[in-house]
């Protein structure tokens, strides 16, 4: 008796938790922050933020592709908007970006019980890496470099050389959120 309550506790703790992992690990993650205080429509210009880094050194992701993604992106919903990127003088508000690959693992267990010599268990486990795309971005006042408006997503993604198709569709995504509602 006490092994089939045993089985039968650790079976639903096992699909739980494999429920709110692939919740988890399917689900896109986008966050949106911005200065209430701040009037957005008054921004008509803007420059690419100096000094930023766009992607860190990944072996495996042309980095030249990432950064086009995001500046096509970013030039044309900013012109749609009516904003006009500026390369002298200062620009109403810097946009900065950047897209990160992230690594993690997730673990499996299966198991069953019940046979008809009494109950018993019988597992199945695996092992897999799980890669994140993230991408960051921010608009900054040029003045005092305080963030003004940040949009993050997270998505998981396949192959890192995937990265900039999937900059670009995360990026228009957090775009379709700028400016704030309000």
């Amino acid at each position: 008796m006490r092994l089939a309550k045993a089985v039968s506790t650790v079976s639903a703790l096992v699909i739980v938790s494999g429920l709110m992992a692939a919740f988890l690990v399917g689900a896109e993650d986008q966050k949106f922050d911005f200065d209430s205080k701040t009037d957005f429509s008054r921004f008509k210009t803007y420059s690419w933020m100096p000094d930023m880094q766009v992607i860190p050194p990944y072996p495996e992701v042309d980095r030249s592709q990432v950064e086009s993604a995001f500046k096509e992106v970013l030039e044309d919903t900013l012109a749609a908007r009516g904003m006009t990127r500026i390369d002298s003088g200062t620009p109403d508000v810097y946009v900065k970006f950047t897209a990160m690959l992230y690594y993690g693992y997730q673990a499996g267990i299966f198991e069953s019980g019940a046979g008809s010599d009494g109950p018993f268990v019988e597992t199945d486990s695996s092992l897999s890496i799980e890669q994140d795309s993230q991408v960051i971005i921010s608009f900054v006042e040029p003045t005092t470099q305080e963030t003004l408006w940040r949009g993050t997503s997270v998505e998981k993604i396949d192959k890192p050389r995937d990265l900039p198709r999937k900059v670009r569709k995360q990026a228009e995504k957090l775009l379709e959120k700028y400016p704030p509602r309000q």
